[in-house]
């Protein structure tokens, strides 16, 4: 490009024309260079300070450090400890592209340092070498996230902090002059979004950009229609559980969050964002939509719907409105045709002529050459159904005219024709410009205003629809009707509302029905939390009853070895007395006795032999001649 319409651009000063790279310097660019040395996907890129070297990130686990503009010197591969594809790097800056920092899918976080040696190859292996040169640096590894980490960024301003972000909600803040912060109880989670979410949900991060231009602003890409933006100097670093953190702004294209609540689109979120050079744009690109450029210098703030009243001065200022018209308002508009916001153009340049109150508040009843051969083009283009090029010509006419609101209904059919994503919400934002117009016509342009008011109405209409607002259509469709009720026997018309009708009804008779599902479920739920209190109660008073039939038990088991315990010492003492009476009795008792216990043990053989050939059992002796024949 020319350094001087790249100086203009970076300036922000009027080019002239819309796009910044023309169809013809495109057609120019060709492949500089092919950089073959992974072996699976290249998921990241990432250049250094001075733009003098490349790292690449990929599936295959390694980051390659790629020279530039000397790309056939022999790459750097850098043996990582992921175990995972590779999905963010970045140069940690003021360190010679010593520090590289990567994020993979294996949750981890690691920052290679490499040697100075890294980086002398001798010059005569260039040639020879067809793989990358293998090097193994020392690694951090940090284990703060727990799910994939799509995302790690630095600040130029500072050498010694790193970020990540990260499918858990969160993104870490890494300093490398501190310790603790390698676990994921770590102090270091400067943003949380795990309850961000409706009802609490988690949401997702999905990229991360920090502003060069304003390092204490940083951007989130999130895993729902929105792009938060955060201001560092608002929010600390605090352990895992620290509360939602609340975003300075909060942007998405105007259709995403209506298609997401209407259930007509549940795939879309953003995948990355990332600030302008200057810093007063972000643009996000979103999964299954287009890319949109936010304006965040107003803070949200969309300039008023004032007319101009010095026609004069606008047609003097052709230049000025085609910039406003690159300008997108805070809703955001397809990067695909930097167009898309004319309507804060119209706005920008009403709003420059109203400064000039010298003449009559009356806009020109005649449009400018440039408005009318852009209309001429807009309209052949429609008939041709070239949709994208009647958006681009009609885009170009209100630059040139933005006071009409013809125009205005002309750019929404467009839109409504073309039917990309996003387009209805474009083709709504027009119709309530051209409306906005048409209240304020005045004088000679009053009539004029009244068939595009007309015009605008009804496209209003399927603009609604297409976004999956039916009743808000209906709505729409009967304002519509009572303001122009020649119109109100149209059988097309009556089809229409007869949709919308269904679609109204059928929407009721969904919420109807979740919410009875939703009843039923809540039911369910009581009836099994109640369940559970009754197995419960019956499984604690089985364990009491258990408990006491094992005490009783015991108790049982207890008293029997007492009783055992007892008569053993009764048996004990019955045999004491028998010895000392053997000990004590004169030599002819004990001879006595001794006669007389074998007496009675012969008599218990024999009793004993004859039970037991009747099928009995002997008898017990005790006494002084048990004991006798026992001695």
């Amino acid at each position: 490009m020319d350094p001087k319409l790249l100086l203009r651009r970076e300036l922000g000063r009027p080019q002239g024309h819309a796009l910044h790279l023309s169809e013809g310097l495109a057609r120019k660019l060709a492949v500089e260079a092919v950089l073959d040395g992974h072996d699976g996907c290249v998921n990241r890129l990432a250049w250094n300070e001075d733009g003098s070297m490349l790292a690449t990130a990929s599936d295959d686990c390694q980051v390659i450090l790629w020279h530039y503009p000397d790309t056939g010197r022999v790459p750097i591969a850098l043996q990582t400890q992921h175990h995972a594809n590779l999905f963010g790097v970045a140069f940690l800056p003021q360190h010679n592209n010593s520090r590289i920092v990567s994020g993979a899918m294996d949750y981890t976080v690691q920052l290679h340092e490499l040697d100075a040696g890294a980086f002398s190859i001798q010059p005569n292996l260039w040639i020879i070498a067809t793989q990358p040169h293998q090097v193994v640096p020392r690694t951090s590894v940090y284990h703060c996230h727990k799910s994939r980490v799509k995302e790690v960024e630095v600040c130029p301003q500072e050498p010694h902090l790193f970020w990540s972000a990260g499918e858990d909600g969160m993104v870490r803040q890494y300093d490398t002059r501190l310790a603790d912060q390698k676990a994921y109880g770590s102090p270091n989670v400067l943003i949380n979004l795990a309850t961000a979410g409706p009802r609490a949900g988690l949401v997702e991060c999905k990229g991360l950009d920090v502003n060069v231009a304003n390092p204490n602003m940083m951007t989130v890409a999130c895993g729902d229609p929105y792009v938060r933006v955060f201001d560092r100097r608002r929010v600390g670093t605090d352990r895992p559980g620290k509360p939602t953190t609340p975003a300075l702004l909060q942007l998405s294209a105007p259709h995403l969050p209506l298609l997401l609540k209407a259930g007509l689109s549940r795939r879309a979120h953003a995948t990355h964002a990332s600030f302008s050079s200057r810093g007063d744009r972000l643009v996000a690109s979103y999964h299954g939509d287009h890319a949109y450029v936010f304006d965040i210098t107003g803070a949200g703030e969309q300039a008023p719907l004032v007319l101009p009243q010095h026609s004069s001065r606008l047609r003097q200022q052709p230049s000025a409105a085609a910039a406003a018209s690159r300008t997108p308002g805070h809703l955001g508009s397809s990067s695909s045709n930097s167009t898309a916001a004319s309507a804060a153009a119209a706005a920008a340049a009403a709003a420059a002529a109203a400064r000039d109150r010298s003449s009559p508040a009356e806009p020109p009843t005649n449009l400018p050459e440039a408005a009318e051969a852009a209309k001429r083009a807009g309209n052949t283009a429609l008939f041709e159904q070239r949709y994208t090029a009647a958006v681009a010509d009609f885009s170009a006419a209100v630059a040139a005219a933005p006071w009409v609101p013809g125009l205005y209904t002309q750019r929404a059919l467009a839109w409504l024709k073309r039917a990309w994503e996003g387009d209805a919400a474009f083709a709504l934002r027009d119709c309530e410009m051209a409306l906005a117009l048409v209240q304020q016509a005045r004088g000679a342009a009053a009539a004029a205003a009244a068939a595009a008011e007309q015009q605008a109405r009804l496209r209003q209409v399927h603009a609604l629809k297409q976004l999956g607002q039916s009743q808000c259509a209906l709505a729409a469709l009967e304002s519509y009707l009572r303001h122009f009720p020649h119109v109100a026997d149209s059988s097309e018309l009556a089809s229409l509302r007869e949709l919308l009708q269904s679609s109204v009804q059928q929407r009721r008779d969904f919420r109807a029905k979740m919410q009875q599902q939703r009843q039923h479920l809540l039911q369910r739920q009581a009836q099994q939390q109640q369940l559970r209190r009754q197995l419960a109660q019956e499984q604690l008073e089985r364990q009491r009853d258990t408990t006491a039939a094992a005490a009783a038990a015991a108790a049982a088991a207890a008293a029997a070895a007492a009783a055992a315990t007892a008569d053993g010492d009764e048996e004990q003492r019955r045999q004491r007395r028998a010895a000392a009476y053997l000990r004590d009795a004169p030599p002819a008792a004990a001879a006595a006795a001794a006669a007389a216990a074998a007496a009675v043990v012969d008599a218990a053989v024999e009793s004993g032999s004859d039970s037991d050939a009747e099928g009995g059992g002997g008898s017990d002796s005790s006494g002084p001649a048990a004991a006798a024949a026992a001695a």
